[in-house]
């Protein structure tokens, strides 16, 4: 092992420490506030793992913390990883990789490579955010392939009852029971005898969890429904936009008379028939898709606050700004700032958190963009993967976009 390697190695025996002061201490504080109980993962001695979890909540993280018995190296959001305020500690302690949400960064294969062969092991999220519906989309196109390159043993791990207990549309969280269990190992023989096909079926058949599973369990608070409207931006009935408004257990239109009712089982209840949340969600996203086709020329606008970033330690705070969403690109103008990008310039984009969407441009630096509490960052996901389509494909040739295409 060269001098270079020795110092700037992803591998250090300084995260065996924090890794149990982890456990035993932020995740389990953690782990008290949702009441987890997980099936624990064990790491034989040398021997690099690759574990693939479900995405339901943004602690999901701090729950597969707790249950490996070992330094965990997650692949995690480049704009968590590099904050001035904590991402030092973050890397010091434990050494997450970090990616750029929306773009292809072979770096993070490159540092993946760096950990297992080093001995440690790799954590990833193939969903690469945590769902906003309760259903599966991965982000990560291939997990097979990623499995192949690494060629180790593969551990598909299940986290269930996230979703109820800290929805990323809710507002406040529920009190309800979650758990994990281990719903796969593939051995590095198992590995190596399949294709990247084969261990993608494996994958994606072992990683999808449903949450209404669970018929039983309740997850009880104030304000259940309050926040819905992140999820459905766009009402069923009327087919309009920021019309709709929740108010304790209910969403409502301020333009027509749809009401529905949450419960704390999960459901949505139209007209005493009670529904799954990606049931309204999935037709509704086809609606809006629809709407936004018919009115082309619209302008989407909200009053935002912005980050900019420059490089990992400068960042500067612009609040009062006007985000504006039209077909030939975005535009942020404030009293200090006036920043223009067509979809050509538009080098990646995400969602963050409940709030934020993230902007990658090739002549800027990266944005983050911070939503009012009840405005819907998953609308404007939407809107810019629509208007980006149109641009590379052009009206006349538009091909309406799949679920996949539209999740985060």
């Amino acid at each position: 092992m060269s001098r270079k390697h020795r110092f700037n190695r992803e591998v250090r025996l300084r995260h065996h420490f924090y890794a149990w002061i982890n456990r035993l201490i932020v995740s389990d504080i953690i782990r008290r506030k949702y009441r987890f109980k997980g099936q624990k993962i064990r790491k034989k001695r040398f021997t690099p793992q690759l574990v693939l979890c479900n995405h339901q909540s943004e602690l999901d993280p701090f729950l597969l913390y707790y249950v490996y018995k070992a330094p965990l190296y997650i692949v995690a959001n480049e704009q968590v990883v590099t904050n001035p305020g904590y991402g030092f500690l973050l890397k010091h302690f434990m050494n997450p990789i970090p990616i750029k949400k929306g773009t292809i960064d072979i770096n993070v294969i490159r540092r993946m490579k760096d950990v297992v062969e080093e001995g440690g092991s790799v954590a990833v999220f193939p969903e690469a955010n945590s769902t906003f519906d309760g259903q599966p989309c991965f982000h990560l196109h291939n997990p097979g392939k990623l499995a192949k390159v690494l060629g180790i043993e593969v551990v598909i791990y299940n986290l269930h009852g996230a979703y109820f207990s800290n929805p990323r549309w809710s507002t406040f969280r529920k009190l309800g029971p979650t758990k994990g269990t281990i719903s796969k190992i593939i051995s590095p023989e198992e590995v190596k005898a399949s294709t990247a096909e084969q261990l993608e079926t494996i994958i994606r058949a072992s990683i999808d969890v449903d949450p209404y599973e669970n018929n039983i369990e309740r997850y009880r608070g104030n304000f259940i429904a309050e926040g819905l409207e992140r999820l459905f931006f766009f009402c069923p009935k009327c087919h309009n936009h920021h019309v709709l408004e929740s108010r304790d257990d209910r969403l409502f239109c301020k333009n027509c008379d749809f009401e529905g009712h949450y419960d704390e089982s999960g459901h949505f209840t139209i007209d005493k028939k009670p529904y799954q949340l990606h049931e309204i969600a999935r037709p509704m996203i086809d609606d809006y898709e629809k709407y936004v086709l018919a009115h082309i020329n619209e302008n989407f606008s909200e009053d935002v606050d912005i980050k900019v970033c420059w490089g990992n330690k400068r960042r500067h705070f612009y609040a009062a700004c006007t985000f504006g969403l039209n077909r030939y690109g975005l535009t942020i103008v404030g009293k200090k700032v006036d920043f223009t990008i067509p979809y050509s310039d538009l080098r990646g984009y995400g969602c963050q958190q409940k709030r934020k969407i993230v902007l990658y441009s090739y002549s800027l630096p990266t944005i983050i963009i911070k939503m009012k509490p009840k405005v819907s960052i998953y609308q404007y996901y939407i809107t810019i993967k629509i208007f980006e389509n149109i641009k590379r494909k052009g009206i006349n040739n538009y091909v309406p976009l799949t679920h996949r295409e539209l999740g985060f």
